[in-house]
């Protein structure tokens, strides 16, 4: 979707009005391209002001979490890992899978290890996930499938991925992944205009609804149950 964005944007015939991520680092990239417009809808008003893109190319709300997801069949909830450095422990030796890091908040949840630790640290934390024997899989829904049926003990994962198995009653329970003493990295939606969209009074009735506490409610109360943003005022 990114890459037709782009493609759109250099061709000069946007598509889209709108861009609405599940996440906030390629919408942050988006935005220093240039390719989506400031707006400011009054339905913002009340969002804190750390989701929000100093030059309002973007606004962020209702936010998932980083986990550590395990099989409650054959992980104690006493011995399931907590933080990031665990994973590295040899008792975790071929058991943990994660999602390729190339895309998604698995990318994003690595990049942020750069800042939380320094290059240095992350890049052992890598290497020490490698030699660890780490599996990479296609998604975080495939690395929580993997723990739900007894492929892998361990993954990190996203908050959704979890309820939406919980939901279908698969053993998998979880844990915030803690990085280095500095709590969990949350993942807000982000919405913005799309730079040249062909229908601008739309675009914007559209961005200023989904900014709208109303719907920060409703994906609370949906099946991914999204933090709302207002709660960290």
């Amino acid at each position: 979707l990114v890459q037709r964005l782009r493609s759109e944007a250099r061709a000069g015939r946007p598509a889209a009005d709108v861009f609405w991520s599940s996440e906030v680092f390629y919408t942050i990239r988006l935005a220093r391209e240039g390719l989506l417009e400031p707006y400011v809808p009054p339905t913002a008003e009340d969002l804190p002001s750390r989701f929000i893109d100093p030059q309002r190319r973007w606004h962020g709300f209702a936010l998932r979490a980083r986990v550590i997801a395990y099989n409650t069949r054959r992980v104690r909830a006493e011995e399931a890992p907590r933080r990031l450095e665990d994973l590295l422990d040899a008792r975790w030796q071929g058991r943990v899978v994660m999602a390729a890091p190339e895309f998604g908040t698995t990318g994003g949840d690595v990049a942020s290890w750069f800042v939380h630790y320094g290059t240095e640290r992350a890049e052992e934390i890598l290497r020490g996930l490698k030699a660890n024997g780490v599996r990479l899989v296609d998604g975080n829904s495939t690395a929580v499938r993997a723990v739900a049926r007894g492929q892998a003990d361990v993954c990190l994962t996203d908050t959704d991925d979890v309820y939406a198995a919980q939901r279908n009653g698969w053993p998998v329970a979880m844990n915030f992944l803690d990085q280095g003493g500095e709590g969990v990295l949350v993942i807000p939606n982000t919405v913005a205009l799309v730079r040249g969209g062909p229908h601008p009074t739309e675009g914007k009735a559209l961005v200023a609804f989904l900014l709208s506490a109303r719907v920060e409610e409703m994906l609370a109360r949906s099946d991914s149950h999204n933090t709302p943003a207002r709660a960290y005022l």
